[in-house]
């Protein structure tokens, strides 16, 4: 497992999907061992309700093979129901310092709900597969787990 120094980390739509979708089996593999070592207790993660509803979406409808809607359903409520998963919601203020990070950083708004999300909860890391955007976002540390192996 990867070290980021903390015990708390924000996982990206990436990730899950990644974590369900065989397609790539190096990043299937990675993403497996990063999710069951948050719902083994090993890693507190965290996610936003718009990252759950984004793969939920992504998994039924974007990847190669999708999901049936029900499995799809039951991967979501796993992480909803668990423990060890941290779920954290965004008010309209979030909405605010999201759309002050999306004009100074040229990345999308929907980076900056996320990031803005983080931020509000004291998280600073993140893995995902888009460093890019993230990067560009003060505060936030974006670790690609695809390409520390």
């Amino acid at each position: 497992m990867i070290n980021t120094g903390r015990g708390n980390i924000f996982f990206d739509t990436n990730i899950l999907a990644y974590s369900v979708d065989k397609t790539d089996e190096a990043k299937h593999k990675t993403a497996v061992d990063l999710v069951e070592s948050v719902f083994d207790g090993q890693l507190m993660g965290h996610v936003s309700n718009q990252v759950l509803a984004e793969s939920y979406r992504v998994l039924t409808r974007k990847v190669k093979t999708p999901l049936a809607e029900s499995d799809a359903k039951t991967f979501i409520l796993g992480i909803v129901e668990s423990n060890n998963w941290a779920k954290l919601n965004y008010s309209s203020q979030t909405l605010k310092l999201a759309m002050e990070l999306s004009s100074q950083g040229a990345v999308s708004i929907w980076d900056s709900i996320i990031s803005a999300t983080m931020l509000e909860n004291s998280l600073s890391s993140i893995y995902t597969e888009n460093t890019n955007d993230f990067g560009k976002i003060a505060g936030i540390m974006a670790i690609n787990p695809f390409k520390m192996e």
